[in-house]
Order: C-alpha cells, then structure tokens, then sequence
C-alpha cells in the first residue's frame, strides 16, 4: 500500500530458490532474508539468553560499525488473511477441556490471574511474521505494532465477525488469547500512528470498561456505572 517513506508496504517474499523445510532449514531460510533485506550485516546470532527470551527477541542481527537488530520471528503453519496479536494470557484450570476456553474477550479478561500477551511485553526492533507454507512474510516495526495495537486492541475485539478471537489452549497453566487482524486493517493502524500531531490521543476502551494495570503486569478490569469521563490512558501497560 502507498504511503510515506518507511510505512508499512507489500509483503515481502523470501527468495524462491530456497528449499523450504519444517526443520533447522528454516533458520537458514530466515538468515538469508535477513542478510538480503538488511545492509552489512557481519553475523546472526539465536538467542539462547532467558532474559533476552522473555523480552521476545529470537535473533540479533549484527552490523558492521556496532550496530544491532533485533527480531521477534512469528510462524503460521497455514495461510490466513490475518496477523494474529496475542492480547492476554489468562487462567486455565488443571482440570480444564476444550469446553472450557473463553469465548469472548471480556470472558478471558475476567479469568484472574491475567498476564500481557507478546504485544504488549515484547521489547524488540522488529516482528518478523511468517505464513510457512507460502513462503510469504511481513517485516512489522514492533514499537509501532505495540502503539497501533494499544490505541485499537479493544474496538477490534467488539466485532469478532471480523476479527477474529483465536484461543490455544497448549499451555497447561494458562490460555493464550490473540486478535486475529486482517492484515490491510494492521496495516492501515500502523501508518496511521507514523502521521501525528502534538495533540496526543487519549488510549480507550470499549464504552463502560476501565482497565487496571498492576505493576506486576496483571490485568484486571470493571464495569463502569457511569459513562461519565474516561480515564485517560485506561491501556497504559508498563514498558
């Protein structure tokens, strides 16, 4: 899609002529992107750091003159029209079943203790999202990903005909809950937070929802009784 320089564009496709494989083959298959996309880049290094893991960084890529990038690789097993963001981790009873995963937003959210999803802990300089059986792939600037999401997140949520609630349930301890974005409606939000003005715009949520915060990262919400003035950062999630 057209816009300024440096806006989110056409999907970027990895280089034909590479084997594609469900193994280690696909480190390679990224490590040539990446050798290609960016300029003088000396080595690629996996993390194998837990507190570089925790940030979502997967590899850094190292440039001659002490430069560095960080990445966060995502992988589909199957094409979908959409990038899907994970929100929130929520309980999951030990005795849980496939009955019991919540269906909608507000239902995970009321499912204590709830912790950040990626988008909103994730610390890296780029989302490297790939759909692995197309070989297809978008490059996302993460910190605009993350402002794009916060100022959106919860309208998306209000209209799950069109975005999507996707629930996994691999964890044992907790559900992971992504919005399924389509992927011209992402791209349309990030681009929109590259042209601003000074006048800052507040973050809100759905009419009559307040969103707390803890310091431990925990999310908890309530139901206002007036839709009196909004608070006004109500998704202010700690950095």
């Amino acid at each position: 899609m057209d816009g300024p320089a440096g806006a989110v564009k056409a999907p970027n496709q990895f280089y034909q002529d590479l084997a594609y494989s469900h193994d280690a083959g696909e480190d390679k298959i990224f490590e040539s992107y990446y050798r290609n996309k960016f300029d003088r880049v000396d080595r690629i290094e996996k993390v194998t750091s837990l507190e570089q893991q925790k940030l979502g960084i997967d590899k850094v890529i190292y440039q001659s003159g002490g430069r560095w990038i960080t990445v966060d690789e995502k992988k589909r097993r199957e094409v979908q029209p959409d990038i899907a963001i994970e929100v929130v981790h929520c309980y999951k009873a030990p005795d849980a079943t496939w009955r019991d995963k919540p269906r909608t937003l507000e239902d995970a959210l009321s499912r204590q203790p709830t912790r950040e999803g990626w988008v909103f802990k994730n610390n890296c300089d780029f989302l490297v999202y790939a759909f692995m059986p197309s070989s297809m792939l978008y490059l996302l600037p993460f910190k605009l990903l993350v402002v794009a999401t916060r100022r959106n997140w919860m309208e998306w949520a209000k209209h799950p005909d069109v975005f999507k609630l996707i629930v996994s349930d691999k964890n044992p301890t907790y559900y992971s809950v992504s919005i399924g974005v389509p992927t011209d409606t992402l791209f349309a939000a990030i681009e929109s937070e590259m042209i601003d003005s000074f006048e800052t715009r507040a973050f809100v949520g759905p009419e009559g929802v307040r969103f707390f915060v803890e310091p431990s990262g925990q999310i908890s919400f309530s139901v206002l009784r007036s839709l009196g003035a909004r608070p006004k950062n109500p998704l202010d999630f700690p950095r």
